[in-house]
């Protein structure tokens, strides 16, 4: 009977310590619907749609330490042009304040206040069928 218990409490504590033990790590390069992409990603970066998608998303996630704040990044490949696909994302920005030193880059950039990130950069560039896209969310 104790041995049950003991399995049993096993059982039940091992998942728990093998999601607290992947939350330490960062996440590099998983594959949507793997258990680090259920279980060590924010929900903010899950939830990003895939726009006009010819390639799967991989997303990376790096907690905050110290000074440098989290940064949470979904890379795919897209049908679509720069400002095509700044327009489909245009839901993330709607309130932010555009960064006007990057207005001319590749990655425009933008700063928010009282969402789950403070800046947000938009990235695509790359080919003529199927280009390299990145969301990159930071902070807060």
């Amino acid at each position: 009977m104790v041995a049950l218990i003991t399995l049993a409490a096993i059982s039940a504590i091992a998942p728990v310590l093998f999601i607290v033990w992947w939350l330490l790590f960062d996440v590099e390069g998983t594959p949507r619907g793997s258990l680090i992409w259920r279980f060590a990603l924010p929900s903010h970066l899950k939830a990003l749609p895939v726009a006009e998608s010819c390639a799967p998303p991989l997303y990376f996630y790096r907690g905050a330490s110290g000074p440098r704040p989290q940064t949470a990044i979904m890379r795919f490949g897209t049908r679509l042009g720069p400002e095509a696909l700044r327009a489909a994302y245009a839901s993330l920005t709607a309130g932010c304040r555009a960064d006007e030193a990057a207005a001319g880059s590749p990655g425009r950039g933008w700063h928010c206040v009282g969402r789950p990130y403070a800046e947000i950069e938009i990235r695509v560039a790359g080919g003529e069928t199927c280009r390299r896209a990145e969301i990159r969310l930071v902070g807060p």
